[in-house]
């Protein structure tokens, strides 16, 4: 009987040759990568995520630019779980399979909580598409009431006129109370901006922002301040911090700012059965800006610096939820450090 099932059945032998090879060649399986096959997309279309995949075909499998692969189909915002295999053919070469799974990628028009450190919480009433036409473009109408009471409009394409390079279009009105100042501000903006990256590491933008700005409430003719983007491990500005004037150079028009983050996960992301996403990742950082009344001045300013860590928590629609702790250091003196929690990566 067992001659006969042998009979009928044979092993395959090359596959099983290849299999062996895998499980005890200590990870030296390299064998000629001879396809590339996308899995798992319904929505997002191919190309999206086949010009995220640098593997070259008729090349020996290269697990390092395997595994960068991977991580560029993450970052793309969405996908909540996405894994390669490599799968052995006949003729000894061998098919590189990427599997994705889409994450939630637009809601129906619905009031989420919102927060930014400058406002506060408000309630943001939105209808958002992540993936509008299958094309990793982002669309946003809506806008939060609260902290900030805002309108506005939001397309995003991260690849619009070839490799990765972005196209970003806002137009709105913000109305919300000064964070620091007895003043009610009112907002009408327009934005454009272009971005590219040039490898996995660096990342450069540029834009053009016209806003008009109108202010009530003035009780005097005194020059209007404020507070840049923050630069983390600095407590954020309140009326006792502006009015004590013992920190002015926290304040002005005119700004730079430099971050830089080491990011690495501590649990890889993964979808749930829910459908929502799962994994954690730990982020050091370094700040450093610069603010001044005007262009010319300053060169002659000495930076805000901030260091410190922090957690990035997945999250569909909006990347990940952030919260940072860092220490402030300026002309050789550090501050008792302060946190941050904010929506979506820094940058």
């Amino acid at each position: 009987m067992i001659n006969k099932f042998f009979k009928r059945r044979p092993f395959p032998g090359l596959f099983l040759l290849l299999l062996i090879s895998i499980l005890f060649s200590n990870n030296t399986y390299r064998p000629i990568i001879s396809s590339i096959e996308i899995k798992g997309n319904t929505k997002t279309r191919d190309y999206v995520i086949k010009r995220e995949i640098i593997h070259p075909l008729n090349k020996p499998l290269d697990s390092l630019i395997v595994i960068e692969d991977r991580n560029r189909l993450d970052n793309l915002g969405l996908f909540s779980e996405s894994t390669f295999r490599v799968l052995p053919l006949e003729d000894g070469s061998a098919k590189l399979v990427y599997t994705v799974q889409e994450s939630i990628q637009r809601t129906p028009p619905l009031a989420l909580p919102n927060y930014k450190e400058d406002t506060g919480w408000s309630l943001a009433g939105l209808w958002i598409v992540n993936n509008f036409r299958g094309k990793n473009q982002s669309l946003a109408l809506g806008g939060p009431i609260g902290g900030e009471d805002t309108y506005m409009f939001s397309f995003s394409d991260p690849w619009i006129f070839g490799d990765h390079i972005s196209l970003t279009l806002n137009i709105g009105q913000t109305i919300y109370e000064h964070r620091f100042l007895d003043k009610s501000i009112n907002v009408n903006s327009f934005s454009l901006g272009f971005g590219k990256w040039y490898g996995s590491f660096i990342k450069t933008s540029f834009g053009i922002e016209i806003e008009e700005k109108s202010f009530t409430n003035e009780q005097n003719e005194d020059e209007f301040f404020y507070f840049g983007t923050t630069v983390r491990g600095w407590p954020l500005p309140d009326p006792n911090i502006y009015f004590s004037k013992n920190e002015q150079f926290r304040f002005g028009h005119e700004s730079f700012l430099l971050s830089m983050e080491y990011r690495q996960e501590l649990i890889p992301k993964r979808a749930t059965s829910f459908g929502t996403e799962f994994g954690l990742a730990v982020v050091f950082f370094s700040d450093a800006g610069i603010i001044a009344n005007k262009w010319e001045e300053i060169k002659g300013k000495i930076p805000m610096q901030g260091y410190g860590f922090g957690l990035r928590i997945p999250f569909p629609m909006v990347s990940v939820i952030r919260v940072d702790y860092g220490w402030g250091y300026r002309d050789g003196a550090w501050n008792s450090g302060a946190i941050h929690f904010g929506i979506g990566q820094k940058f």
